[in-house]
């Protein structure tokens, strides 16, 4: 019988989470804030034309499983900056046919929520949906804050957010923050609200493609090269998110 030496079955391919896992170690910064708007289009046309992704409304909870990524998109307005410049983004989202739904503070600790009345206005009046992005883990009070939160959305705004995300400030009370997002899943319809995606329950990301990396050392803000690229290891009937921030985007 002859024998074959030295052949080797061919090597597994990686699997999907070890491909991002090396994606996530080698990717470096491509380019500092702010961004070209321009970049931002782009990657709304690679999602859009992608065969192996979907574009679900963000609201909506998807069933588990499918044969597409799914992606979300997001945008939370953090800032003044972030008032001023948000029509940019949702003009794109408008030009592109991508919808990304909003979610503005009313804490008043960055900017009073009166300012983006006006935009909130034109824009829902176009379809954009917004919500309210709460930072009440700041607060000891946390349910009673969050609740002033939305009373205060609802009277700047004159309708009530169905929905809601949460502003980031890194560790700071970071254990506030996890106890009010367990609290209040078994809580929404109390508040009026249908969705969140603060805690993984209701949804979790395998990969975000955000705006907002931090540069260690410097705090500046970069974004890496899956906005100009997607990367290829999405896995089907999995949610993943692009969040942006408008005050990092020109």
């Amino acid at each position: 019988m002859h024998r074959l030496i030295g052949r080797l079955r061919p090597a597994p391919p990686p699997s999907f989470a070890l491909e991002r896992t090396r994606y996530i170690e080698s990717r470096q910064p491509h380019a500092y804030a702010p961004h070209d708007a321009a970049l931002y289009g782009a990657l709304l046309r690679q999602l859009r034309a992608a065969g192996n992704i979907e574009l679900p409304l963000f609201a909506r909870r998807a069933p588990g499983g499918g044969r597409k990524a799914r992606f979300y998109l997001r945008h939370d307005v953090d800032t003044a900056d972030c008032v001023e410049k948000l029509p940019l983004l949702l003009d794109i989202n408008i030009a592109e046919g991508v919808a990304s739904p909003v979610y503005v503070r009313t804490d008043g600790t960055d900017y009073p929520p009166q300012t983006v009345a006006a935009a909130v206005a034109h824009y829902r009046a176009k379809g954009v949906e917004f919500g309210l992005h709460s930072a009440c883990y700041t607060e000891d009070d946390y349910l009673g804050t969050f609740r002033r939160e939305l009373e205060r959305f609802a009277d700047c705004f004159g309708f009530r957010a169905r929905s809601f995300t949460m502003h980031g400030l890194g560790s700071f009370r970071a254990e506030i923050r996890e106890r009010f997002s367990e609290e209040v899943v078994a809580r929404l319809p109390e508040f009026g609200l249908t969705f969140t995606d603060c805690n993984p329950r209701l949804r979790q990301y395998d990969y975000v493609i955000t705006d907002c990396h931090p540069e260690p050392g410097t705090g500046r803000r970069y974004i890496c090269d899956d906005v100009i690229d997607l990367p290829r290891f999405f896995d089907a009937g999995r949610d993943h998110l692009v969040l942006t921030h408008p005050c990092y985007w020109r």
